[in-house]
């Protein structure tokens, strides 16, 4: 689980889980990483947003 957190968020639902498996007290990484770990990823999401728009549908004028 330690491994999972240290690499990089690609979504703020994978920040979520982060969150969530950061109260497990067995986790062999310490509090502070962690919070370290998930500053990073929030700050590169802020910086690079995800956006998801609808793919153009192709009609048969697009292929001649």
């Amino acid at each position: 689980m330690a491994d999972q957190i240290r690499v990089p968020a690609p979504d703020l639902l994978a920040v979520q889980w982060k969150r969530e498996a950061a109260k497990d007290r067995y986790l062999p990484i310490g509090a502070d990483e962690v919070a370290k770990l998930i500053a990073a990823d929030e700050a590169f999401l802020a910086a690079h947003p995800i956006t998801k728009q609808p793919r153009r549908k192709r009609g048969l004028s697009d292929h001649h």
